[in-house]
């Protein structure tokens, strides 16, 4: 199979939600293909305990896509998304179908839209756990990541996978020749969905970067690199630790904020979130995070996003720019789990002899803070929500002014919201 040409094919078009097959029955293998109780595509191939997933639409509208290829490359027009975001994980298990590697692949549909297909076959698979295709399944495995290295731990602040299955899998990859590490900051794809059924769920980067904009592009090489490896993983013998609904939350906010306590005012919810204009000397408020990916706890030093040689262990990565930055800098971004450098969140414009990695910065952080919900017009009792801190709930009651909410969550605390600081996002 040619990686780049399925690629370049894959991505032709832009795929809206419900266009998923329009646009890709003529690409797609669809006489391999069968349809899951909730309309996903899937194939299983052999006898495994591993669901590989990817899902079939992108954001972007309805448009053809202008393909420009540099060197390894492939980017748009600037017209279009390109829609990396997800047909990179497509085609990596199109590539790994066509080597006959066991498992269970499902191509999801919606993904952009709330992972509707996954939340809708997760919601099934509860209700008949004894279903052949699903009893055996210890672990879900995305390909849904930015970059060339994460391997998902954490989704929307709360563990879905444990360290020891990361490491084993590190282990593995590092055996055929790629470099991946362990990352907290998940945002959240359809693994998600499935860690209260399933031992260890994560997300593995596939090449794709600036996702959900017109500047996105595809490093097809390492693409191309990670299809091979694929094929070579031991996927049925990693290490499984994490127990099927077993919740552990990252740790956030200053110490004496108490972020994780029962009750604090709005100007503490507007500082951990970088709205109230403090004292710093960068001119934004800044959440210090005191959770790191453990391969910083390492020696050495780094280079940081203002050409200052630092120690490793004061580091963390900044995903938003791809640079290193002091942790005591750097900023947590509301419910999107990445890091950005101080100046990311309020100006395009860099500092004195500061070379930006990507203009467009506030924009790109305007769009992402639109995903938060600030009134309750969207919400119904029932409805499934997630919260930076608390992790994930469900709303028992919505005021009559659509301003507060009251959620449960799954360590059976229940909380009021004022919605216009908690930043909630539906899921």
């Amino acid at each position: 199979m040619n990686v780049k040409q399925t690629f370049l094919n894959l991505t032709k078009h832009t795929v809206p939600h419900k266009k998923e097959i329009d646009y890709l029955k003529d690409i797609l293998p669809m006489n391999i293909f069968k349809n899951d109780p909730v309309g996903n595509l899937y194939i299983k191939l052999g006898n495994s305990n591993t669901m590989f997933t990817s899902h079939l639409d992108t954001v972007g509208g309805d448009k053809e896509v202008v393909h420009v290829i540099e060197k390894n490359m492939i980017k748009t027009d600037g017209n279009s998304i390109l829609g990396g975001d997800d047909k990179a994980g497509v085609t990596l298990m199109l590539y790994m179908i066509k080597s006959k590697v066991p498992g269970l692949y499902v191509f999801f549909m919606g993904e952009e839209v709330g992972c509707v297909g996954s939340r809708a076959l997760s919601t099934w698979v509860e209700k008949n756990k004894n279903d052949e295709r699903y009893k055996d399944i210890n672990k879900v495995v995305s390909f849904d990541r930015k970059g060339t290295s994460s391997v998902i731990t954490y989704q929307m602040g709360e563990r879905c996978c444990s360290d020891d299955f990361a490491e084993s899998l590190i282990k593995e990859f590092k055996r055929v020749g790629l470099t991946y590490r362990t990352d907290t900051g998940g945002v959240l794809t359809d693994s998600v969905h499935f860690t209260d059924l399933y031992s260890e769920c994560t997300n593995l980067s596939t090449g794709y970067f600036s996702q959900h904009m017109n500047s996105e592009k595809q490093d097809i090489e390492f693409l191309e690199k990670l299809c091979i490896a694929s094929t070579k993983i031991d996927w049925d013998n990693l290490k499984i630790s994490r127990k099927p609904g077993e919740s552990e939350r990252l740790s956030y906010g200053r110490s004496s904020h108490n972020y994780g306590g029962s009750g604090y005012g709005s100007d503490e919810w507007e500082d951990y979130y970088g709205e109230y204009n403090t004292s710093h000397s960068s001119g934004v408020g800044r959440n210090w995070h005191d959770t790191h990916r453990s391969s910083q706890n390492s020696g050495g030093n780094v280079t940081d996003w203002e050409k200052n040689t630092v120690p490793m262990k004061d580091a963390v990565w900044c995903e938003f720019d791809n640079v290193y930055c002091l942790k005591t800098d750097a900023i947590w971004v509301d419910l999107l789990g990445f890091y950005t450098t101080p100046d990311d969140s309020t100006t395009t414009t860099p500092k004195k002899g500061i070379k930006k990695t990507d203009p467009g910065i506030s924009k790109k952080y305007t769009s992402y803070k639109s995903e938060i919900l600030k009134s309750g017009d969207e919400l119904t009792p029932n409805d499934a929500i997630i919260h930076p801190i608390f992790g994930k709930g469900k709303i028992i009651t919505i005021s009559d002014d659509k301003k507060k909410v009251v959620v449960k969550f799954g360590d059976n605390t229940t909380k009021q919201l004022l919605l216009s600081v908690a930043k909630i996002k539906k899921i």
